[in-house]
């Protein structure tokens, strides 16, 4: 797997962060037609991208794509998770927008998922009352409740999240991170640190989309044999 980011990307909830997401998405498919994936911590987040990428899609028309449009599919649009999965898969060429249900227990070898997009780190909704309990217990032992459970907490839910590209040796792929907090936040390097593969720091969005084009262009070798990596965790 290629794991890559850029410091360069607007910051997260920012006005000009939901149109780069959709921008460098509609970019990755284009050069890479893939099956991806990309995942979001809200439905507004997921629900503004899917809007501009709709828009995307109809106003470049059929004739423009180098290969067979990407059929767009989105959570919350009507179509429960179960079905939404059997599309994805079915479709030659599908682009999935998904939020919670999709970060775990989707199991998706092979080239049923080529390119996985983190679009933010997935913290815990601060003022979930189960959140804002755990915190209190941790404070009042004198521990750091950002530290030792808030960031702990997201760590593991983007390790889950990246799981869902590489279920096995045999599995390949890109995944791209686009949380710039990664470069600008003291906790960013406890969860670079925490992927199972050095990350590739990119310049920027284009530099982003050419070396996703370049990986899927180069001659990979099949592994010899299967063996355990996310999938076994889960």
């Amino acid at each position: 797997a290629r794991f890559m980011t850029t410091p360069s990307f607007p910051v997260p909830d920012t006005p000009p962060w939901q149109a780069a997401v959709a921008e460098l998405v509609e970019r990755l498919v284009r050069v890479a037609p893939r099956k991806t994936m990309v995942l979001f911590t809200s439905y507004a987040a997921l629900q503004g991208v899917a809007g501009r990428l709709r828009e995307a899609l109809d106003r470049s028309g059929p004739t423009s794509w180098p290969a067979p449009r990407p059929v767009l599919l989105v959570q919350g649009s009507g179509a429960g998770a179960g079905e939404l999965m059997t599309r994805f898969r079915q479709e030659r060429h599908s682009l999935l927008l998904g939020t919670s249900t999709f970060w775990e227990g989707v199991d998706l070898p092979g080239a049923d998922l080529e390119i996985l997009v983190v679009t933010k780190l997935p913290f815990a909704v601060p003022t979930d009352p189960w959140v804002e309990a755990k915190c209190e217990r941790i404070a009042a032992n004198g521990d750091n409740a950002f530290i030792d459970f808030v960031v702990r907490d997201a760590v593991l839910r983007l390790r889950q999240g990246v799981g869902r590209l590489i279920r096995s040796r045999r599995d390949r792929g890109v995944v791209v991170l686009l949380d710039s907090r990664l470069h600008g936040k003291p906790y960013g390097m406890t969860f670079l640190k925490a992927l199972p593969s050095a990350v590739t720091y990119c310049a920027d969005a284009d530099e982003i989309v050419r070396q996703t084009g370049a990986f899927f262009d180069a001659d990979w070798p099949v592994p010899v044999s299967d063996g355990p990596d996310f999938a076994a965790q889960e």
